[in-house]
């Protein structure tokens, strides 16, 4: 079995595609602001597994590193701790009790709901319109391969973890994603017709 930090670089190279990924989709959205749009991504990411970290009522010093080292553009502790009034940090988040943890990561998904629409509207338009790509299936392997690396970065609960984090990704992205290409899709060949 590879080491923690194999694990992570691989995941990192992972999120490095999405990022791409996500650059390729916003160059054909104009006025898209890529920063935004990561800062938006990196919010859903981190909630997902985050939920996969608590699943299993612990959160390891290992999952914490590899939540907060994940992402470079926003961190969703940051918008817990504005919502909730309360500073949440990640030195402080194993010391929660476990009922804390799963309210907090109830508050995040619900914040992060609102803002998985916006992050997926403008992307799920041009994944609707280019008709030689699946945007959302390269998207949706590249996250299953970061919640696969997040699910053995502790050697525990691997089974519990990725079905977490999947089931929380389905709810909060992919499902929403296939919802607006096939909006899309719709109101395409009605005004082609």
């Amino acid at each position: 079995m590879a080491n923690a930090q194999d694990v992570f670089d691989a995941a990192v190279g992972f999120y490095a595609s999405a990022e791409k990924l996500i650059q390729e989709m916003g160059a054909n959205v104009p006025d898209y602001k890529i920063e935004n749009g990561m800062a938006s991504f990196d919010l859903i990411l981190q909630s997902v597994l985050f939920r996969a970290a608590i699943n299993d009522g612990t959160v390891t010093a290992n999952e914490k590193v590899f939540i907060q080292g994940i992402t470079k553009y926003a961190d969703f502790l940051e918008l817990v701790s504005q919502a909730g009034g309360q500073e949440i940090t990640w030195d402080n988040i194993a010391s929660l009790d476990p009922d804390h943890r799963a309210m907090m990561a109830t508050l995040a998904e619900d914040l992060v709901d609102q803002i998985t629409t916006e992050f997926i509207v403008p992307l799920a338009v041009v994944d609707a319109l280019d008709k030689e790509r699946d945007y959302l299936s390269e998207l949706d392997d590249l996250l299953l391969r970061i919640f696969m690396c997040f699910a053995v970065i502790d050697g525990e609960g691997l089974k519990s973890e990725m079905d977490a984090a999947v089931k929380t990704y389905v709810r909060l992205l992919s499902r929403k994603w296939q919802f607006c290409v096939a909006a899309t899709e719709a109101a395409t060949s009605e005004s082609e017709e």
